[in-house]
């Protein structure tokens, strides 16, 4: 039998934790695991391998010490809880076979003893005190004790801290301690030390204790200069200055410390990050490395193949989606993944939530130290001079698309009609003041009519139309289901190929999103309604529910869609798709919408990315996450529920007042037929979302006009967004408009769906 007494791996994320399993030093079979530090809360994670795929399990730890796996049996030591599931699954999807090597067992996250077995104070306690000697008296007993944990998930670290027991910390980095452990605030060790102004402190949990300064308050999404500067430590803000720290990081709302700086009147912290911004030394990164001004996405996943897809590997290329912006492509695991990089001027530059920098050459240098967000740090880049290889591609170039590339179409403004942002050429703005617009998430719009997008709050249970379903009557056993290669993740987990027994023994490939075992508790809920409300929809435009998997972790099975998301199809396909397929698709998608009318459900994310193609010829409705039913004495859905919202996508209405209706679905399909003509472009580009319900009301501006769209389907989407809703045509009127354009009878025959929707209800 393998040796699993050596599976500890520390603080290990999730996609290094996966990477280990599947191409460490032992090959990956079923049962193949490893424990790591979850990086989110106070215990353990169980990364787990069945069927090709890693699956991941919190291993929680309760405040009298004891430990478990979601609701199953107690443990007092973490090696008591793998010895339970090498002998049985007991909710897992098989039990514990052999360990990647790491470790020993971890130190017992337990409530630490109020006296040592030999006498005197508690390790916490001689920690706040500076009891050196009783510490290291201690830790010479029990070194395991170095991490324990309280009641409120302080360790001896965090103690000290809090007391400025600057020769306590350096015994306890010495003797290991991890100062990565957050308490139940939320508090790791260099947020504690940064906010109680120890200098030297953090000067030592940085440089020795291996600590991020750009380490992110889970809460608040703070990082140590944001703390710094809103408390007025100049000598605090140079330090983390000089060990690394970004000068610009952003809080989700926006702000920079010289933006927070500004509002709390700390003067002396503005001039100090002015005069830092002022001397910023040249970039080491230098364009010609990795910049490749006409390469389109699917160009750079060729040209990235080509060269090896080592992780790390890199390239910029202009935004498939953003006139203007920048995408970064890099490989990991044997994928492509894209991200946006927004600007604001020709200066500003970031990507999600990341810190703003002046310059593309700055974010590459940045990105090449911390992956922040991203799935591993920039390591080598791909020169442009590197194309050539791949150049017997016709997709490669941009230019050579310009007969349907939405950029290269002339001027896209017209009577009233929303003008798409390009970055401003004007000169930087050093430090300027104020709040900055995101791409990444829309900002609330004022009077509060946006208050619940940024939301924690959990949604409340199914309406009644929904619960009245009941228990789920398509439940499958485990066994019937195997899993594949890895398709996409979601929110609550991954969606993965897979293939269904069927009760006639015959097997059919399937797509499974799977709900991650330790998101259980903030996911469930949401992902078995979107399986009740799946159950009762059928209809060839719709994503059909093949059944759902009840054990851990849950399993929702649906046909397998082959060519994916329309809106990649639409990124990576500029040059092979025509206005016939589009009208096509069109047509589909208002037949899959008439009929989830007729079943009385508003979608209310009807969007590009949630229409997938089984073939060219064939557009289905997927993703019921935000779908609600509404009563037969009511016309619309209120919503009361927070989370973030499409608000891009969403009628006005829906954003002033919660309200959803199949008018306001009518509005999304408005927008989506604007991504389709527009190969993929990001709807209003940069724009925020108070910013788009202010030009949509008071201006009364929309999008333009693709250049590639009929002039007559854009008078149809204009009408998709009028703002009075019984002036927007109705899904059948929009059913029969392409139904009967004569571009599309010569092509019609090929669709499945060729039936009146209604008669399905």
């Amino acid at each position: 039998m393998d040796n699993c007494s050596r599976f500890f791996h520390g603080k290990v994320n999730r996609e290094n934790a996966t990477k280990l399993l599947l191409s460490g030093q032992v090959k990956p079979r079923d049962g193949l695991f490893l424990v790591r530090e979850s990086l989110r809360s106070p215990g353990y994670v169980l990364s787990l391998v069945f069927s090709g795929q890693v699956y991941h399990y919190q291993i929680s730890s309760r405040e009298d010490g004891y430990l478990r796996i979601d609701d199953g049996p107690l443990f007092k030591k973490l090696d008591l809880v793998v010895g339970h599931y090498r002998v049985q699954p007991d909710g897992l999807p098989c039990h514990l076979t052999a360990a990647a090597p790491g470790g020993g067992p971890p130190p017992t996250i337990e409530a630490p003893r109020q006296a040592m077995e030999f006498g005197g104070p508690s390790l916490h306690q001689a920690s706040s005190e500076g009891s050196v000697p009783i510490i290291l008296r201690h830790l010479a007993e029990r070194p395991q004790d170095v991490n324990c944990r309280d009641m409120h998930g302080s360790t001896p670290l965090l103690e000290a801290i809090r007391n400025g027991q600057e020769s306590v910390v350096k015994v306890l980095l010495s003797h290991r301690a991890d100062p990565t452990i957050r308490d139940t605030n939320g508090s790791t060790a260099l947020k504690l030390a940064t906010t109680c102004g120890y200098l030297n402190i953090v000067r030592m949990l940085i440089e020795e204790g291996g600590c991020d300064a750009q380490d992110r308050a889970p809460k608040s999404g703070w990082v140590p200069l944001h703390e710094a500067a809103l408390c007025g430590y100049v000598d605090m803000c140079r330090l983390l200055l000089n060990l690394g720290a970004p000068l610009q990081p952003r809080t989700p709302e926006n702000e920079t410390p010289h933006d927070i700086a500004l509002r709390c009147g700390q003067g002396h912290i503005v001039e100090l990050l002015e005069r830092y911004n002022a001397n910023t030394p040249p970039p080491k990164s230098n364009r010609r490395d990795w910049l490749h001004r006409s390469l389109n996405r699917q160009g750079a996943v060729l040209l990235l193949q080509k060269t090896g897809m080592r992780d790390g590997t890199f390239m910029i290329r202009p935004s498939s989606r953003t006139v203007g912006f920048y995408a970064l492509s890099l490989c990991f695991m044997g994928e492509c993944f894209h991200y946006e990089i927004c600007s604001i001027g020709d200066y500003q530059f970031f990507i999600d939530d990341g810190p703003y920098f002046d310059g593309l050459e700055y974010l590459i240098d940045y990105y090449k130290v911390r992956s922040d967000g991203l799935r591993t740090t920039l390591l080598e880049p791909v020169r442009p001079d590197r194309a050539g290889t791949a150049a017997g591609s016709p997709m490669l170039f941009d230019d050579q698309l310009s007969r349907r590339s939405p950029q290269a179409a002339g001027p896209m403004l017209g009577a009233n009609t929303f003008p798409q942002p390009v970055p401003s050429p004007a000169p930087p703005t050093r430090m300027a003041s104020g709040k900055r617009p995101s791409a990444a998430s829309p900002a609330p719009p004022p009077h509060g009519h946006f208050s619940s997008i940024s939301s924690d709050t959990e949604p409340p249970p199914p309406p009644p139309a929904v619960a009245r379903r009941g228990s789920l009557s398509k439940t499958l056993n485990r066994e019937d289901v195997t899993l594949g290669r890895l398709l996409g993740e979601g929110e609550f987990g991954a969606v993965l190929k897979g293939s269904y027994r069927q009760r006639d023994g015959r097997m059919m490939d399937v797509a499974v999103k799977t709900l991650r075992g330790d998101d259980v508790p903030s996911g469930q809920r949401e992902f078995m309604r979107e399986a009740r409300v799946m159950m009762s929809l059928n209809n060839p435009c719709v994503v059909k529910l093949i059944g759902v998997v009840q054990s851990k972790p849950m399993m929702l099975v649906q046909e397998l869609v082959a060519l994916g998301s329309l809106l990649n199809y639409l990124l990576d396909h500029v040059d092979s798709i025509d206005v016939s397929s589009m009208e096509l698709w069109a047509s589909q998608i208002a037949n899959g919408m008439l009929y989830l009318e007729t079943k009385k459900f508003v979608h209310r994310d009807l969007a590009a990315r949630n229409i997938l193609l089984s073939s060219m010829t064939q557009a289905k409705i997927s993703d019921f996450g935000l779908s609600r039913a509404y009563g037969t004495d009511s016309d619309y859905y209120r919503a009361t529920e927070g989370g973030r919202w499409p608000v891009k996508w969403y009628a006005p209405e829906s954003i002033n007042y919660g309200t959803f209706s199949s008018a306001s679905d009518v509005w999304s399909y408005g927008v989506t037929l604007w991504e389709m003509y527009s190969f993929g472009a990001q709807p209003y580009a940069d724009m925020r979302g108070v910013e788009v319900l202010e030009m949509l009301e008071n201006r009364g501006d929309r999008l333009a006009r693709p250049s590639y769209c009929p002039e007559h389907t854009y008078r149809l989407m204009l009408k998709c967004w009028s703002l009075e809703e019984r002036e927007r045509p109705t899904f059948s009127q929009l059913y029969q408009f392409f139904l009967n354009d004569p571009g599309f009878a010569a092509i019609r025959s090929h669709s499945e769906f060729y039936q009146d929707p209604r008669t399905l209800v």
